[in-house]
């Protein structure tokens, strides 16, 4: 459980209510956690709209899962297996994305994935950079490497705080045929 307490729905003013709905990421530890401060809650959601606004719902989650994976941020993972395959990602991506193999995606996808990887682990070269910028324009580009620190620093909180799963387990970065029929009941 957290180290700072976590805030149920009707604990938080009505005017922010809506933001424990599912057009949202609904009722997660984490939103609970930021609830603490309802106007930094609805700040955040703002903000990660802005930086989101010049990605698919697709390559959203293609970037949030890379950062989680490079990042080793089994939280943000967990979170957003569910939410990666809702925007498209299937199984199989989602799974070699776990093992760091980009080779079935797109050259686009790959180069976002690449350059997602390379911000997060903080091990970037000019060939990755270039990739990328072939695909993406500058306002992208820094919107995008705005996202990745994000959720760098949206990890550290999480770790700080020592938040758990709501489902108990960490799905895992290659999560089996077991945790995939729980999650999305395929």
């Amino acid at each position: 459980m957290a180290r700072t307490e976590l805030v149920a729905p009707d604990e938080v003013p009505e005017e922010y209510r809506d933001l424990f709905s599912e057009d949202y990421v609904g009722n997660r530890n984490v939103i609970r956690l930021f609830a603490n401060d309802p106007p930094l809650l609805e700040s955040l959601f703002a903000c990660t709209e802005v930086m989101t606004r010049h990605f698919t719902p697709r390559e959203e989650e293609l970037i949030v899962l890379a950062t989680a994976r490079a990042y080793n941020a089994e939280y943000e993972w967990h979170q957003h297996v569910d939410l990666a395959h809702d925007a498209g990602i299937s199984t199989a991506e989602i799974r070699a994305i776990g093992r760091d193999d980009f080779t079935q995606f797109s050259d686009d996808e790959r180069a976002l994935l690449r350059y997602t990887d390379a911000v997060a682990s903080a091990e970037m070269t000019d060939d990755r950079y270039a990739d990328v910028a072939a695909v993406y324009d500058s306002a992208q580009l820094v919107a995008l490497q705005m996202f990745i620190g994000f959720y760098i620093g949206h990890s550290y909180v999480v770790r700080a705080e020592t938040l758990s799963f709501e489902e108990g387990e960490f799905v895992g970065w290659t999560p089996n045929d077991q945790r995939i029929e729980k999650f999305f009941g395929e």
